[in-house]
C-alpha cells in the first residue's frame, strides 16, 4: 500500500524528464539580419516603486535601439510615494525618449490588466512589450525581439527572466532554485510545442492579434494572469506562431523578495491563477508537483510512527533530489548562476512544505499591493 503512495513521485520524475527533453529541443536563438524595423510600445504598470524605478529608468535610457522605433508607457496604479514625481523628472531630463505617464483606469478585478489596457488603447505601435517596474532590461533587448519577429513571424514572443542578485541566504536561495525550475519548465514546454507558462516581465505580442482575440476577455476575475491566459489564447488560435527567445542577451533581471512573508504572498498569488488554466498540461503539472511533495511529507510523518518505513521515505526524497538537480543543471549555461549543493539540499527540504502550504493557502485568496483579492 505504501509503495502505491510513490506513484506521484514516479509521475514527478517522468514529467520533469519530459520537460528536460523539451528544454534541450529548444535551441539557442540565432538572430538574423538586424533591420531594427519593428516598432514597440513598452507598457510598464507601477504602484509605489520608488525603490526600483531608478534602475529600470536607467536601463530604458540605455536601450540600444532607434529612439523613434519605440515608445514607453508608464501606468500609475494609484501610487502614494514619489514614484510619479520621479518619472516626471526622468521624462523632462530625457526628451529624446518617447515616454508617457498616465493613470490606470480601473474597470475589472485586475489592476494590472486594467493598467495594460489603459496604455494599450493609447499606444501607437503594433508590437506590445510588457515588463515590470522592478526589472532591469538588457541593452540589446529590443534588437533580439526585432530579429525574432523577422525570423519567426510570431503573434507572441516570450523570453527568460532571472534574479539580478542572489545572496547566499536561505531566503534568496530558496527563491532562486524555485524560480530557476519554473524558467526551465517554461522553456521545456515551449520546446515540446505545448507552452503553458510565460512571464509578463519579458513578453511581446502583436497588438492587432491581441485585439482580434479580445485580449483579456474571459479571465477578468483573476487579479493576475495577464501573461498566462493570453499565452493560452494565442496558442489556441496560432499554435505555430508562439515562440520563446532562448538567449542570454534578452534576459530580463528582477529582484528577489526581501522577506519570507512577501515571498510566500507572491507565490500564493501565482498559484491562485492555476484555477484558470484551460490547458491540461498546466493543470497536470501543478497537480503532480503538489501530490509528490505532499506524498513525501506524509511518508515522513508515517515513518515517525512506523520506523521501518524510514528507508522508503529517504529513497523517495533522494530520487526527487536527483530529478530536481538534473532539471536545474539544464539552465546552468543560459542563466550563468552558480548552484550551491548545500543550499540545494536544504531548500529542497523547505520546498516540500512550502509548496504544499502555498497550494492550500491559494484557495482562500491573497493580498497584492495592499489590496485583497478573493479566489
Amino acid at each position: 500500500m505504501i509503495l502505491l503512495a510513490l506513484i506521484p513521485l514516479f509521475l514527478y520524475m517522468l514529467i520533469l524528464f519530459y520537460f528536460s527533453i523539451g528544454y534541450r529541443r529548444l535551441s539557442i536563438f540565432k538572430g538574423c539580419e538586424n533591420t531594427q524595423g519593428s516598432r514597440f510600445s513598452i507598457l510598464i504598470p507601477f504602484r509605489n516603486e520608488r525603490e526600483h524605478l531608478p534602475a529600470l529608468l536607467q536601463s530604458l535610457a540605455l536601450l540600444n535601439y532607434p529612439k523613434n522605433n519605440f515608445e514607453i508607457w508608464m501606468i500609475d496604479d494609484d501610487s502614494s510615494d514619489d514614484s510619479v514625481a520621479m518619472i516626471r523628472a526622468f521624462i523632462s531630463e530625457n526628451a529624446d525618449l518617447q515616454m508617457h505617464l498616465i493613470n490606470n483606469e480601473r474597470k475589472t478585478n485586475s489592476a494590472k490588466k486594467d493598467a495594460i489596457l489603459s496604455a494599450l488603447e493609447l499606444s501607437n505601435f503594433d508590437w506590445i512589450m510588457t515588463t515590470d517596474a522592478d526589472c532591469l532590461l538588457p541593452e540589446n533587448w529590443l534588437q533580439l525581439f526585432d530579429q525574432a519577429i523577422k525570423k519567426h513571424k510570431p503573434v507572441l514572443l516570450a523570453a527568460p527572466v532571472m534574479y539580478s542578485k542572489i545572496e547566499q541566504t536561505l531566503l534568496d536561495q530558496t527563491q532562486f532554485f524555485e524560480f530557476l525550475s519554473l524558467q526551465i519548465i517554461t522553456m521545456g514546454a515551449f520546446g515540446l510545442g505545448k507552452p503553458f507558462m510565460c512571464n509578463g516581465a519579458n513578453l511581446c505580442y502583436q497588438k492587432t492579434t491581441f485585439s482580434s482575440l479580445k485580449g483579456f476577455e474571459g479571465n477578468e476575475d483573476f487579479a493576475g494572469g495577464d501573461d498566462l491566459f493570453l499565452l493560452e489564447k494565442m496558442t489556441e488560435h496560432f499554435p505555430e506562431r508562439v515562440h520563446f527567445i532562448k538567449h542570454n542577451d534578452c534576459l530580463v533581471q528582477t529582484n528577489t523578495e526581501n522577506s519570507w512573508s512577501s515571498f510566500f504572498s507572491q507565490r500564493i498569488r501565482w498559484a491562485a491563477k492555476s484555477g484558470g488554466y484551460r490547458q491540461i498540461i498546466g493543470k497536470l503539472t501543478g497537480l503532480i508537483v503538489f501530490s509528490c511533495n505532499l506524498t513525501l511529507i506524509v511518508l515522513v510523518l508515517i515513518s515517525v510512527f512506523y520506523p521501518e518505513t524510514w528507508g522508503l521515505a529517504l529513497l523517495g526524497f533522494f530520487l526527487k533530489l536527483l530529478t530536481d538537480l538534473a532539471l536545474l543543471m539544464n539552465g546552468k549555461t543560459l542563466f550563468k548562476k552558480p548552484i550551491s549543493l548545500f543550499y540545494f539540499f536544504v531548500t529542497s527540504l523547505i520546498y516540500l512544505f512550502l509548496n504544499v502550504s502555498i497550494g492550500c493557502r491559494s484557495l482562500f485568496g491573497f493580498t497584492w499591493k495592499e489590496r485583497r483579492y478573493q479566489k
